[in-house]
């Protein structure tokens, strides 16, 4: 019994704490996260590929930047820039505000 109540624990803490901060394309995010946008382009000698996923907050301020590098697989004279937003996964609100809504404020 000891056991099963300690595995149990150790399971809501795991789940508890693997939602505690927003994510933006499976990386953490600081808690005011509420969107995501990512950028991918060309080096400017065209053999990698630069990604920036930026955190972003109400205001599409950007609260914090992760950069990453990759091979490119495309032909070396082709440039390719591509951006896209979403909104950021595991966002915790008690009011449930971007869960019910569109994210618009009524005005009345």
């Amino acid at each position: 019994m000891k056991l099963f109540v300690a595995l149990l624990f150790l399971l809501i803490c795991c789940v508890h704490f693997s939602y505690a901060n927003p994510r933006c394309y499976n990386q953490i995010c600081p808690s005011a996260t509420t969107s995501c946008k990512k950028n991918v382009r060309s080096s400017f000698d065209r053999t990698k590929l630069e990604i920036r996923i930026n955190c972003l907050d109400d205001y599409d301020g950007s609260l914090k930047e992760y950069y990453f590098e990759e091979p490119s697989s495309m032909n070396p004279h082709t440039h390719y820039e591509s951006s896209s937003y979403a909104a950021a996964e595991g966002i915790a609100d008690n009011n449930n505000y971007y869960r019910n809504t569109n994210g618009l404020e009524d005005l009345y």
